[in-house]
């Protein structure tokens, strides 16, 4: 048996080193090996035992054998890679002998690092597909901002506004120079990562994000944080602006935590009420004098009093309605105690002079925001609202009784089409109309199915918007130019598939998270499709990332349109 191996097999005594076996495949790489010692045929021109012999770790000090020993070594001469496996047996006469297989792994070790390159060639191309898709989605919501933007300065200088013109074009130059410095960033590849392997067009949490940081300070620098989290879920409990400047400023606290502490660990917790929520991160270090290093007294101070970038993290409680305020005392450690509102105020120009159609705007991209607000105002239209996600706009269009809703399609924690559902069946008299980049016909049939008025692309021209949205006031449907036959193919095909029609099965799922895709391709919202099914939220939306993963799609659009291919999605 050992003769049929293709590896290299000798047994040799421990101490003389004479070759007691050696099998066929070492005949052939060798020649004849008979009565000569191991290293007189291994290491030719030897005369005495190598240096760094093995049989010496192959037995125990009490003369009982040690457990094999593997290693792998590269010829320096051939190249070749090959696996060592030395163990101690009882040889024929009841003697420790030695026992060496030497197997040639030069082909996996070849395959090996060929599955290696690939792996960092498609980590590669996974990368420049998610900067593509950011830039894609950045430079488009940038591009429809400039469009917008500058259709308002137009008509504020056709209106003689001169000086609400300067002020919208500021903004657009302050917009554009943010722009290119994302842009630059994005190039120079110093972007920072959100995990790798899950969906990237998903939304990326709060939580997750913070989650990431901590991991990352774990892995790059072992500086360790507790986590103390609140019994209400974070997911849902601040706006998006305000989660965004918390996120940097527990960064920046606990970045300063872990070069001027002098500990390896800190504390971040969390508490939360009706109204406001309060983190406090703090560390057991060498703590500083806030105002006067010379000073032993701890005091509370303004952030921006202080040193090591505190004063950017108060400047960004204060662009909220937050603030932020640091603890310290020389060896007591530090405390930053950021308080932030969980809503925000309401911005002054939410109340234009001239009165006219009453309109809620939902967008998750600031700066098209803004500039929509700019182009509607500059035209009469009452901008009672702005909302940056499908919960805030429920909320806000139970408060301000809009006419018109203008709701963005995609936006993280509740999409557009979600939000439409739901303040259509509480509000049936509001207008919806959805907006988005382009539209593909599943979301086109959604978006009207759900209730939605009209669907504009965020390029139309500002006359042609405001055209349009006239013709809403008067009751009519609204579509873009060249959206109403899609809209009809949409619906046609839609009819011809379904009727009847049974659904196709699914094998990459289970039996549960078929039963999920089904009640969200229905335009249910998770926590309904929780409550259908008596799970929680959170393992709805785990499930959905499971579909996402094994279906090999992108977000939850492309998985309702799946379903509804499939035959789910079709309400009793």
């Amino acid at each position: 048996m050992l003769n049929s191996l293709q590896a290299a097999i000798y047994v040799a005594d421990m101490e003389s080193h004479e070759l007691l076996f050696v099998n066929h495949q070492l005949c052939r790489d060798f020649g004849v090996v008979e009565g000569q010692h191991c290293w007189e045929v291994l290491h030719a021109g030897q005369n005495k035992p190598c240096e760094s012999c093995i049989n010496p770790q192959l037995l125990t000090p009490t003369g009982e054998a040690n457990p094999p020993l593997i290693h792998e070594y590269q010829d320096p001469q051939n190249r070749k890679w090959y696996q060592i496996y030395d163990e101690a047996i009882h040889w024929i006469d009841g003697r420790w002998v030695q026992l060496n297989v030497t197997t040639d792994i030069t082909d996996l070790k070849e395959a090996q690092q060929h599955l290696l390159e690939q792996q960092r060639q498609l980590v590669t191309l996974e990368e420049r597909e998610r900067i593509g898709r950011e830039l894609h989605d950045d430079l488009g919501q940038m591009l429809s901002y400039i469009n917008v933007q500058a259709q308002a300065v137009q008509t504020l200088l056709a209106q003689s506004k001169i000086t609400p013109a300067k002020d919208a074009l500021k903004q657009l130059t302050q917009a554009a120079q943010t722009a290119h410095s994302d842009l630059r960033r994005y190039i120079l590849g110093i972007r920072g990562k959100m995990g790798s392997g899950a969906a990237e067009s998903a939304p990326i949490t709060f939580l997750e994000a913070l989650q990431h940081y901590l991991d990352e300070l774990a892995h790059n620098y072992a500086f360790q944080v507790e986590l103390d989290l609140p019994e209400e879920d974070l997911a849902h409990a601040l706006t998006p602006e305000v989660e965004g400047q918390l996120l940097r400023i527990i960064q920046e606290a606990l970045a300063n935590a872990r070069k001027h502490s002098g500990v390896m660990e800190a504390r971040l917790k969390f508490d939360l009420n009706a109204h406001r929520l309060e983190a406090v991160v703090e560390d057991q270090g060498r703590g500083f004098t806030p105002t006067k290093p010379a000073a032993a007294t701890s005091e509370s101070t303004p952030a921006s009093n202080l040193h090591f970038g505190l004063g950017i993290m108060a400047e960004r409680a204060a662009q909220v309605g937050g603030s932020a305020t640091i603890l310290s005392q020389p060896g007591q450690g530090t405390r930053v105690v950021i308080v932030m509102p969980r809503a925000l105020a309401p911005h002054p120009s939410n109340q234009p002079a001239k009165p006219g159609m009453r309109v809620l705007l939902v967008d998750d991209h600031h700066l098209f925001l803004e500039g929509l607000r700019t182009l509607l105002a500059a035209r009469g239209v009452q901008v009672v609202g702005v909302a940056r996600n499908g919960l805030e706009a429920q909320v806000q269009a139970r408060a301000l009784a809009p006419e018109v809703i203008l709701m963005d399609v995609n936006m993280p924690i509740c999409n557009g089409i979600e939000a439409t559902q739901q303040i259509k069946a509480e509000l049936p008299d509001v207008k919806i109309v959805m907006l988005t980049m382009a539209a593909d016909d599943e979301t086109l049939f959604a978006a009207l199915q759900a209730g939605a008025s009209g669907y504009l692309l965020k390029n139309l021209q500002g006359d042609e918007f405001h055209r349009l949205l006239q013709d809403l006031a008067r009751g009519e449907a609204v579509l873009a130019p060249g959206l109403a036959q899609r809209v009809l193919n949409a619906f046609a095909q839609r009819g011809a598939t379904q009727e009847n029609e049974p659904a196709l099965p699914i094998p990459e799922l289970t039996r549960q998270q078929i039963a999920i895709l089904d009640l969200v391709a229905q335009g249910l919202t998770y926590k309904e499709v929780g409550a259908r099914l008596h799970l929680t939220e959170r393992t709805i939306r785990y499930h959905v990332g499971q579909i996402l993963e094994r279906l090999q799609l992108e977000n939850k659009r492309e998985a309702i349109a799946y379903a509804r291919r499939r035959g789910l999605g079709i309400k009793e």
